[in-house]
């Protein structure tokens, strides 16, 4: 990943870098005003000279006049000359007393200027490290564009073009995203300017980031000749020029993007921008990368001869952590650790390393402005340790040096992921960092390490899952009104992100919900950030980053006949760990195409036609995939919990025996899946009498134009002779309100209803009677009590792949609001086939069998009664993800003791009478 791409955010704010032309107005005396405007304005003088001059200016206005308004703009200038020299004290200081006078009721004191003046200590505050100070400031600054729209456009602009630079260099691209979007839409005047179109291309840039290619290469192609007419020139010009570059790069066009990279640095040089040169420069080495790292290395030793007078910067980081990456490409790892302990230095001030292989503690880290790079060096780093390894033969030395390197990574990307605020960024993130993961299981392998194994296992999986939920747990310690509130907040920011989801990306519409969404995004954002200062408690569950052992997984969640399998799919190679009560194993996968055939395996089995018609690829596939997958030492246990990776497959289809088309896994053993072991240990809750909560809409209203599910509401009635303690809801009462309301009485839930989701990105949604429920209004169901949630809906167990997170499906929605344990559809399956299934996973479940159990008797029922009903296609989509409990039925016998109870003492009464009687 590229530090310095970051650099061509910010280089057109060149032309404000010296703060704002002095506003005047009638009532001013310009006489002031115009001298210092025409020392602002001569590229003759350096910022040395125009201090002096402008101070003497000052100096000349308080021999007649009193600190007034004029006077205000008059330091706001000197102290904005003072920021550019680096005396931040003094700069900031006399800010604070323009702001003070601009506050006060003086002739000429303007409201308004307090943008500008707020607008120039954010940046002050932002080019000392303390990014939390610059945000108020920018926040106060745009706060007066909203009340002075016509005067204050610059500092409007520039306010949130500042923020967005922090963002992105620290690796929040879909922040980055959505900032933008923002100001697109708030920014009053920006319509039609070149600064938009700045902005667009920024967007852009983040857009590639995140892989989001279309949407990028639309806005390149519009941007591009925008900025080669007459409106743009100079460093404008080179600026477009550098991020077309990028973005040819971006689609594998390295020789054009070369050609767009030359002619900006061109353009550059004349000019005499060193830091838009040296971004430049960072970008042709990008783009020829691992394509001629020979070629590529030749700029970044041009980059090394422009940074020697300035050793300590990023980008001198930077440059010095791109050529460690190089030479490790290159099998010079000796050479690599040298400029990578160089490039730590100037991240991490204070380190002083006494040989190669150490690194700075995790305290000194935290004392650091950006996680992220301090993470991205420590990865290059980590490649070329490992590498290194490989080639000393697991060199016991290396190998623990790696594992020490490893867990340090691990902790900075916790602090990476924490200072992240959009769960895009950090999916972007998870998946980036995956690659770290798959180096320290190897390093684990090779040194036999079966804990770090489990350990690296746990931290590459669902981690944002184990967030939410740590957050869900550490909401205990906040107080009633709080916990209202942040309902509340995080009510409207959800339902205005949907409304924003229907917009079409860059109509009008679309840039009024993206100002209403961020809005109300950033107020909860910044009550979480209270809730943090005022809950300590809260705070230290929250970011708890203790991670489930493998003597607690075996001692506590693994029951005796149970076997845990956990994969990891990487990028050169997969690894299973598999692990009882009696027994611990690690083993690499040699197969490089396990996701490719899993995925031609899900879609032939999804499809009857098709599966009925090519029974023997799908023979021939599953044989393969089990032989693959599934280790020796686990065959003889009669239940497995299986924690995916890189893909979601029912090991239930998988074939045992290839002279046996019926040998599937599921007459063996008894299946269920978890997003990691950590999720089951962190779910468990206590052993009660279970009632059921059903509910089928079975039509829909009009507007919602679903298919009806009849004989829905006849399997509930079924199903409830099991669990006699129940409430259904069936038809018009079966309504998203009503859903909601009784969510919570009940520990298990059955709902008969259509879900829609795809793995392209269609955020998944579940349907009511009346109307429907995407994915994302989940979270705001934290805390649920039930134990079990059956989805006996089409895809409700299919979403979005995010690597090194999970798929992000309906079920996965019900996990992370507490939920220990759903049943869920890979794909669309017949009515009739999921409702005998459901029935017949109740009776056993009813009958005391554990959920996983209870789900495989019922798919052996299902085989050996339904007839034409034989193949996978029928039985193997429905899956248990989570915890596979007993759970066993709550009788409703209490209210008939009751009625008895109140006869018998009626007839004791009348007995008693007529006894009595003379």
């Amino acid at each position: 990943m590229n530090f310095l791409r970051s650099l061509l955010f910010i280089v057109f704010i060149f032309q404000f870098k010296a703060g704002f032309s002095l506003a005047q107005s009638g009532q001013e005396p310009a006489f002031w005003l115009d001298q210092v405007n025409t020392v602002n304005n001569d590229p003759e003088l350096s910022w040395s000279e125009k201090l002096d001059k402008v101070e003497a200016i000052r100096l000349r206005f308080l021999e007649d006049n009193q600190k007034d308004g004029v006077y205000a703009k008059i330091i706001h200038r000197i102290a904005d000359y003072k920021r550019i020299l680096g005396d931040f004290s003094e700069a900031i200081s006399l800010m604070q007393e323009a702001i003070a006078i601009n506050k006060s009721d003086v002739p000429h004191a303007e409201e308004y200027y307090l943008s500008y003046t707020f607008c120039n200590i954010g940046i002050a505050y932002q080019e000392l490290g303390i990014q939390e100070k610059a945000e108020a400031y920018y926040d106060s600054a745009f706060n007066l564009h909203k009340k002075y729209p016509e005067e204050t456009f610059s500092p409007a602009y520039i306010s949130f073009d500042r923020r967005t630079v922090y963002s992105f260099n620290k690796g929040e691209y879909q922040r980055t995203v959505d900032m933008l979007d923002y100001a697109l839409g708030a920014i009053h005047g920006l319509e039609g300017t070149i600064q938009e179109t700045l902005l667009k291309i920024k967007k852009g840039r983040a857009l590639l980031e995140l892989g989001e290619i279309e949407k990028a290469d639309e806005i390149f192609q519009n941007s591009i000749g925008i900025f080669e007419s007459e409106q743009a020139s100079g460093e404008l010009l080179g600026f477009a020029y550098n991020a077309y570059g990028i973005y040819l790069a971006a689609v594998a066009r390295p020789e054009e993007a070369e050609t767009y990279f030359s002619k900006a640095m061109d353009l550059y040089q004349k000019m005499g921008y060193l830091g838009s040169v040296l971004a430049s420069l960072d970008e042709l080495y990008y783009t020829w990368a691992k394509i001629d790292d020979q070629k590529a290395l030749t700029y970044l030793y041009q980059a090394l001869d422009l940074l020697e007078p300035y050793p300590d910067s990023r980008q001198n980081m930077s440059t010095l952590n791109n050529i460690g990456a190089t030479y490790t490409r290159l099998e010079r790892y000796e050479e690599a650790m040298e400029y990578f302990q160089k490039a730590i230095q100037i991240a991490v001030k204070g380190f002083e390393p006494k040989d190669q292989y150490q690194n700075p503690t995790l305290a000194q880290i935290r004392q650091t402005d950006n996680y992220y790079e301090v993470a991205m060096i420590l990865k290059s780093k980590g490649e070329a340790i490992s590498k290194q390894s490989q080639m000393e033969k697991s060199d016991p030395v290396i190998l623990e040096h790696a594992l020490f390197h490893f867990r340090l990574n691990d902790q900075v990307i916790d602090l990476m992921r924490w200072n992240q605020q959009t769960e895009g960024s950090k999916a972007f993130w998870r998946g980036y960092t995956k690659p770290i993961y798959e180096l320290a299981i190897q390093a684990c392998l090779d040194k036999y390490d079966f804990e770090g194994a489990f350990y690296f296992m746990e931290k590459s999986r669902a981690v944002m899952l184990n967030d939410q939920l740590s957050e869900m747990g550490a909401m205990r310690f906040i107080n009633e009104s709080d916990l209202y509130k942040e309902k509340e907040l995080k009510t409207d920011a959800i339902a205005l992100k949907n409304v924003l989801l229907e917009k079409e990306s860059g109509s009008e519409d679309f840039q009024k919900a993206s100002v209403d969404w961020f809005e109300a995004q950033s107020k909860y954002e910044t009550f979480i950030k209270e809730l943090e200062q005022r809950y300590p408690s809260y705070y230290q569950y929250k970011y708890d980053t203790s991670v489930l052992s493998l003597q607690q997984l075996q001692g506590e969640v693994l029951a005796g006949d149970q076997a845990y399998l956990s994969y990891f799919v990487g990028e050169e190679a997969s690894y299973v760990l598999f692990v009882a009560k009696d027994q611990i194993g690690l083993k690499k996968i040699e197969a490089k195409d396990l996701e490719k055939r899993a995925a031609q395996l899900l879609e032939l089995t999804s499809n009857k036609s098709k599966l009925n018609s090519d029974f023997g690829t799908f023979k021939t596939i599953s044989q393969r995939l089990y032989r693959e997958l599934v280790p020796e030492e686990i065959k003889e246990y009669p239940r497995v919990m299986v924690s995916p990776d890189g893909f979601f497959l029912p090991f239930e289809f998988l074939i045992t025996d290839s002279s046996n088309d019926n040998s599937f896994m599921l007459k063996s053993q008894a299946l269920s899946y978890t997003y990691s072991a950590g999720f089951l240990a962190k779910n468990q809750k206590g052993n009660i009498k279970h009632s059921l909560f059903g509910l089928a809409p079975v039509n829909y209203s009009t507007d919602i134009q679903q298919a009806s599910l009849p004989g829905a509401d006849l399997s509930l009635k079924k199903i409830r002779s099991f669990f006699p303690k129940n409430n259904l809801l069936t038809h018009e009462r079966a309504t998203k309100q009503n859903f909601l309301n009784h969510l919570s009485d009940h520990s298990i839930i059955q709902l008969y209803s259509h879900a829609v989701a795809d793995a392209d990105g269609q955020e998944p949604r579940l349907y009511f009677f009346d109307t429907s429920m995407p994915l994302s209004e989940l979270q705001l169901l934290g805390g649920i009590p039930a134990h079990l949630i059956v989805l006996a809906a089409c895809n409700t167990g299919v979403g979005k792949l995010v690597r090194g997170e999970g798929v992000f499906s309906l079920a996965r929605g019900f996990a992370a609001a507490g939920i220990p344990s759903s049943i869920t559809t890979l794909w669309e399956v017949e009515n009739q086939a999921t409702y005998e299934l459901t029935e017949l996973f109740y009776r056993f479940l009813s009958d005391g069998l554990p959920s996983d159990v209870a789900l495989q008797q019922a798919k052996l029922e299902f085989l050996e009664k339904s007839e034409g009903q034989s193949l996978p296609y029928f039985w193997a989509g429905q899956v248990l993800a989570g915890r596979s409990d007993v759970l066993k039925p709550a009788s409703s016998l209490g209210s008939y003791y009751i009625y008895l109870y109140i006869i018998i003492a009626l007839l004791a009464v009348v007995l008693l009478y007529y006894k009595n009687r003379p």
